[in-house]
């Protein structure tokens, strides 16, 4: 996973295993005082830990 900071802007990239450590990442990342947003570009290996309840796949 790689993270860049500019300009109080977060940037998360890189690829994890599931859609929860995606999530944690970004929740680590939001909680830091000072930032101004994150975004979140952080691929998961397994696209199927990324389905929402009930969605269509």
């Amino acid at each position: 996973m790689e993270v860049r900071v500019e300009g109080g802007i977060v940037a998360l990239g890189g690829s994890v295993e599931s859609g929860v450590k995606r999530l944690a990442a970004r929740v680590a990342a939001e909680a830091v005082c000072g930032l101004g947003c994150v975004r979140n570009e952080i691929r998961v290996a397994n696209e199927a830990d990324c389905a929402t309840p009930g969605s269509l796949r």
